[in-house]
């Protein structure tokens, strides 16, 4: 017997026409605990013949289930089935026979509210359709924000259209469908659908907001340029009327209401002295109420709720109900404002999110079928010291770009006109548990979510990732997830509680000044930019050539980290390295930020060639600590044998340092620190140098200051190990 979370389909075993029955429910356990079966058959041909269920891990069972529901092993015609009563007496209604209808046709049914209640409606032609180069990429050519490299290879305009795929969907009301819609071809999955987009575009905002002086992009069929310049002509008298009824206005000719997209609306009253300020996402036929209000709390005590709408069929008039003919005498001629969606190409419908019930695969997109391009940059052009010189696939759009702040310059690299074509999931990638919060939709204006281009813009949790996983962008919180080896040129928002396994490599981190934080990464952490904080993180080994700087408000952090050998040729422009503990080898590294605070840290052995340009105090290092240079206020750390070779700036105070202090130089104050044995060839600067105790009983060497205005001091040892100056000039000392 099947257990009670398998997923049954249903075929006809004596006819080999076209699979058209389908269960799309769940076993259910009723409240004896015996299983029972909640069937809702789908068909559109009767059926004569013996029906056999059908799990979808392969495994058959005959149609009289034990303990669960009592059906003859023949069925003269299963249409004729309403309802099903299983041996507890449970009754369940069945699917009605769907009805075959062509998109275009379904459309005009539910922008009509002509749709009839309960009917399921099996949508016989869609095809997903996506921007191939991102929907942010059609947004900025349209608006004129961004030129194309070379349009004929780069056309952010250009756009995916799937296989067709039939999907069945129930209309609950004469102008809304069920939640729920299923595949025949991935019986499995539960579809979420928005059937009111029928096209896809740009979204008109920013500078081509509707507004009177705007103008607005023009599509006619002209050949695109690199850089798009086809605008109409300003807009004009576009503001609210009075009809003697309702208040609305009037869309721009060929700038209809897109239905199943944003939609915003903004307008003054009385002296804005109180406003109208709503956004409808998506917007729907018949009265429709706005998901987001932003019209109280401006000012004045006069604050009205954002009226409720209703747009026309044609989408070429908007009313807004709740405002009265005073509201319309109240209006403040040409502070009108829209924001929607332009027309470029036809759609049959979107999928807001796709459930593999399966493998428990939840996106907020059509994952199965959409398709997303990434151009190729090689990073090591760009700079081989911080990346690795292989190419990736990685750009959306003809240029991959990191942004920057004051401080740290943004990065623009060209890519090099080669691309590949990729769905969300590799053919073969055995991945479960994948899921995203994002709410799903062709656009998005400030309460839903993008969701196209592999971009997880909601929450990814819990999800194992078996492949390795390269070129996805996640905006929202990414927490709880296994990456197996190879996480390579991604994008990451807020990314804590993971594990990655080996090669975490050229990604970049902290994006929206977010944390990467408490992380568990296997080994070779590598070329990656970090522009946030980090911290609580544990990687095995192997962190190199890393770039952390404060994208964000000029403040970063990197503390409370554990990290293996060969911390090695990492740049640090971040305000605070603290707390962290580190392995052996801590080598060829740069911290070079404001206020870049290097304390309570504990290293290893061999800590060399670096570079600290701010306070260095409280340190526990092991044995080698050569050739750094430690220019600003070294005070209160420990160093075990060799401490060589260092270069300083400014004070080293209150340290205590082992066997082997030799051939240093400080250009500052040397004071109260200890050495055990072995001093040799220092050079103190301009400064004072004293109070430094050296625990060896036969070390008679000499300490020279530097010149400093044509004199040189010469310092002894006494025999309690204390510096004397033997030349009588008046230095201080």
């Amino acid at each position: 017997m099947a257990s009670a979370d398998q997923f049954f389909s249903i075929i006809g075993s004596s006819y080999d026409s076209h699979l058209n029955i389908t269960i799309n429910q769940y076993l259910e356990k009723n409240p004896t605990g015996k299983g029972s079966v909640l069937m809702n058959y789908l068909v559109t041909n009767g059926v004569n013949g013996n029906i056999t269920i059908r799990t979808l891990l392969g495994s058959d069972y005959t149609v009289t289930l034990t303990n669960a529901i009592r059906i003859t092993s023949t069925v003269e015609n299963l249409e004729e089935i309403k309802t099903i009563t299983n041996e507890y007496g449970q009754t369940y209604s069945t699917f009605s026979a769907a009805v075959d209808i062509k998109y275009a046709d379904f459309y005009t049914k539910i922008i009509n509210e002509q749709l009839e209640i309960g009917t399921y409606y099996r949508i016989v032609d869609y095809s997903s359709i996506n921007f191939i180069n991102g929907k942010d990429n059609a947004d900025w050519y349209l608006n004129g924000s961004h030129c194309s490299n070379n349009i004929n290879v780069y056309n952010p305009l250009e756009t995916y259209v799937s296989d067709i795929e039939p999907i069945v969907v129930q209309a609950i009301t004469k102008s809304e469908i069920s939640k729920q819609g299923f595949s025949e071809l991935y019986p499995q999955d539960i579809i979420e659908y928005n059937p009111y987009v029928n096209t896809i575009g740009a979204s008109l905002r920013w500078d081509h907001a509707i507004y009177n002086g705007n103008d607005l992009p023009v599509l006619d069929g002209s050949p695109l340029q690199d850089c798009f310049n086809n605008f109409s002509a300003p807009i004009t008298g576009f503001d609210l009327k009075w009809d003697g009824t309702n208040v609305y206005f009037d869309m721009p000719e060929g700038y209809p209401v897109q239905f199943g997209h944003f939609l915003y609306i903004y307008a003054e009253f009385d002296s804005s002295n109180y406003y109208q300020d709503g956004v409808w996402e998506p917007i729907k036929p018949g009265i429709a109420s706005p998901t987001s209000d932003f019209s109280a709390g401006y000012c004045c005590g006069n604050d009205k709720p954002m009226s409720k709408i209703k747009v026309s069929a044609d989408g070429k008039k908007v009313y807004l109900l709740d405002l009265t003919e005073q509201d319309y005498n109240n209006y403040d001629l040409n502070t009108l404002s829209v924001e929607a969606t332009s027309v470029v190409m036809e759609a049959t419908g979107w999928i807001t999110r796709r459930t593999d019930t399966e493998k428990n695969v939840s996106l907020s997109w059509d994952w199965r079928n959409q398709v997303h391009r990434r151009y190729n940059v090689n990073l090591g052009d760009y700079d081989s010291d911080l990346f690795y010189s292989d190419d990736y696939y990685i750009a959306i759009g003809d240029t991959f770009d990191i942004d920057g702040n004051d401080n740290n310059p943004s990065m623009t690299i060209n890519t090099n006109n080669q691309y590949n074509d990729y769905k969300t999931f590799a053919p073969g990638n055995n991945l479960f548990n994948v899921t995203s919060e994002a709410i799903g939709g062709p656009d998005y204006w400030w309460s839903a979510g993008s969701s196209e281009n592999n971009i997880f813009l909601g929450g990814v949790t819990n999800t194992t990732f078996e492949g390795g996983t390269a070129g996805n962008t996640f905006l929202g919180e990414c927490r709880s997830n296994v990456f197996n080896d190879n996480t390579q040129v991604n994008v990451f928002g807020d990314l804590y509680d993971n594990i990655f396994g080996a090669d975490f490599v050229n990604n970049i981190l902290s994006i929206y000044d977010e944390a990467y934080d408490n992380n568990f990464t296997k080994t070779n952490y590598y070329g990656n930019i970090i522009p946030g904080s980090f911290y609580e993180n544990i990687i095995g080994s192997d962190f190199n050539r890393n770039y952390q700087f404060y994208a964000y408000d000029n403040f970063s952090e990197f503390f409370g980290n554990n990290l293996g050998d060969n911390f090695r040729e990492n740049t640090f422009f971040s305000n605070r390295f603290y707390n962290n503990k580190i392995g052996n080898y801590f080598y060829g590294n740069t911290f070079d930020g404001i206020f870049a605070y290097i304390y309570d840290n504990v290293i290893g052995n061999t800590f060399q060639y670096n570079y600290m340009d701010d306070d260095f105090y409280r340190n526990t290092f092991g044995n080698e600590c050569n050739n750094n240079d430690l220019y600003y206020r070294v005070r209160y750390n420990t160093v075990g044998n060799q401490f060589r070779n260092n270069t300083g700036d400014d004070q080293l105070s209150f340290n205590k340092i082992g066997d082997h202090f030799r051939g240093n130089y400080w250009d500052g104050q040397m004071q109260n620190n200890t050495f055990e044995n072995g001093w040799w060839d220092n050079v103190c600067g301009q400064w004072t140098c004293w109070a430094a105790q050296i625990f060896d009983a036969n070390l008679h060497a000499r300490v020279f200051l530097a010149e400093n205005s044509g004199w040189k001091l010469d310092y002894v040892l006494d025999d309690s190990g204390f510096f004397h100056n033997i030349i009588d000039v008046n230095t201080g000392c």
